[in-house]
């Protein structure tokens, strides 16, 4: 948003007149030729006569332009400690710089600048964010942005966990804990060990609140790097607070002889 800061006049030495007469609260004002005075500017009045003679300063009068339409300007009176005041028809009416203009500039830009002139900014709108997806149509950020996945609309979720390998064949790799953060759907999961092992194969589970996922009996059986597809999923949603946990082990003679990543991808 634009903070409408008066702007000096676009030439130098720029004057008009008034066509007609203004009483002491007439709120605007026509003048002969309004095609240099910018939108918003500060003017003065009846300064010096048409002969261009220094008139008595009691009878300038600085007044503060806030609109322009064609020749009409809308004014607000008596600015710069001058007094509102008639003026009549021909009355000169000149463009200015003026302590007033400094005063709206330095009340507009002081409170954003620190005594060493860096920028303060307390609160920004942000009025959207764009990457691969479209993350956010709007945010207030006040001091920091801090996203997490219960604000985030479409960020994909991929919670993961690393298993090590354990000593004894009769244990079975537990993954920590995981509270999804928001509501979503599993599509697939995914296991990666990192070596080829004697046994045939290795089983796993993904429990949601303790319960398995999964539709087969038992848990799945995995090979070296393959993934569980979305329709061997059972209960693929899930909700915000819901808690997943995974645990792992050789299918034939329990525990876990190597590392393993888990992945469950979730939008």
């Amino acid at each position: 948003m634009s903070a409408n800061l008066p702007l000096p006049s676009t030439d130098e030495n720029i004057s008009t007149s008034l066509s007609s007469g203004i009483t002491d609260v007439a709120g605007s004002m026509d003048v002969g030729d309004a095609s240099k005075i910018p939108g918003v500017t500060y003017l003065v009045i009846d300064r010096v006569d048409s002969a261009g003679t220094l008139k008595a300063t009691s009878l300038w009068e600085y007044v503060k332009v806030t609109n322009v339409a064609g020749n009409t300007l809308t004014i607000s009176r008596g600015q710069g400690g001058s007094t509102a005041q008639a003026h009549g028809s021909g009355a000169v009416v000149e463009a200015v710089v003026t302590s007033a203009m400094f005063e709206d500039w330095y009340a507009a830009l002081n409170p954003e600048h620190t005594a060493s002139g860096g920028h303060v900014i307390a609160t920004a709108t942000v009025t959207e964010i764009n990457s691969t997806r479209n993350i956010l149509s709007s945010a207030t950020v006040t001091s920091s942005l801090n996203l997490s996945g219960a604000s985030v609309i479409g960020l994909g979720l991929n919670p993961s966990w690393y298993i090590p390998s354990l000593p004894s064949n009769a244990t079975t790799g537990l993954g920590r804990p995981a509270a999804m953060p928001r509501a979503g759907t599993l599509k697939f999961v995914n296991v990666t060990l990192n070596g080829i092992i004697s046994s045939p194969s290795v089983a796993f589970d993904i429990a949601k609140n303790g319960t398995s996922i999964f539709d087969t009996i038992g848990r799945p059986l995995i090979a070296n790097s393959t993934f569980v597809s979305t329709a061997s999923i059972k209960t693929p949603n899930f909700n915000s607070g819901d808690v997943l946990r995974v645990d792992y082990s050789v299918a034939v003679g329990g525990g876990n002889q190597v590392d393993a990543i888990v992945t469950a991808a979730a939008q």
